[in-house]
């Protein structure tokens, strides 16, 4: 007599999931080329929820869902599991932050299986990631200004270059764009008085400047405004399209202005 076969079963593929905007929806990440899957490293050290999702309308009540999660060079190894009680078709399970967080730009791999009532283990197909490295990008640095200087309007009648800093760790997807803002008190508050924004493609390979215009710091204390400041940022999508819009403004930059005959 043949010995008995193991029956065959299809389970689905493991989904991975994060919430780093706890006011807006959670997302699945899509896998994108030439990258992957992509889990920002600053989503997982700043603890935004990460969890997967697996399709249990295949399962039996009763049955334990198994989690495995390994890195790249195989090291790290974790398991976790939950037994399935129903009614619902999609189980989940948290994947811990501090499993990923000696990962940060390296590849990783999570997969699944599922072990029936009668004990039997089925496999489910699993996802490798990358948890991108930290982007850490630099001070802009503003042409003829010293590093916490105040600017004077008038000392740049014709505006001001500023640089920012390569970012080596950027990639083509994040699409980055830097953005200067000016902010001013005017009772009851402070209010964004002008904003300009620059897009600075190919930072990744080197710095790349812009010239702001002198209208966008110069004139604004005669408009009733005071203690005048500057914000310059670094703007971001952190996960390629067509994954949902996640941007990140990274602060590189703040100085006062001066008023007029200081």
């Amino acid at each position: 007599m043949n010995a008995a076969r193991r029956p065959e079963r299809t389970l689905d593929r493991i989904r991975l999931f994060c919430n780093p905007y706890p006011e807006e929806r959670p997302f699945a990440i899509q896998s994108v080329a030439p990258w992957g899957f992509v889990l920002p490293g600053e989503f997982v050290e700043f603890l935004a929820p990460i969890y997967v999702e697996m399709d249990a309308h295949r399962v039996p009540f009763g049955s334990t869902f198994i989690l495995h999660f390994v890195s790249e060079d195989g090291t790290g190894a974790q398991e976790t599991s939950q037994l399935y009680l129903g009614p619902g078709p999609i189980t989940g399970m948290v994947l811990p932050n501090a499993w990923l967080r000696p990962f940060i730009g390296k590849r990783a791999t999570i997969h699944y299986e599922v072990e029936w009532p009668d004990g039997q283990r089925y496999p489910g197909p699993g996802i490798d990631f990358l948890i991108t490295p930290f982007l850490n990008p630099q001070e802009v640095h503003f042409e003829g200004l010293a590093d916490g200087e105040a600017l004077d309007p008038e000392k740049f009648p014709d505006g001001i270059l500023a640089t920012v800093r390569r970012v080596p760790t950027l990639e083509p997807y994040h699409l980055p764009i830097f953005r200067f803002g000016v902010v001013g008190w005017k009772a009851p508050s402070y209010t964004t008085i002008q904003a300009r924004e620059y897009r600075v493609d190919g930072l990744e390979n080197g710095p790349v400047s812009v010239r702001i215009d002198p209208d966008a710091y110069s004139g604004l204390y005669e408009q009733g405004y005071t203690e005048i400041f500057t914000t310059s940022l670094l703007e971001v999508q952190m996960i390629p399209s067509p994954n949902p819009n996640m941007r990140e403004f990274f602060l590189i930059g703040s100085f006062d202005i001066l008023p007029p005959n200081r």
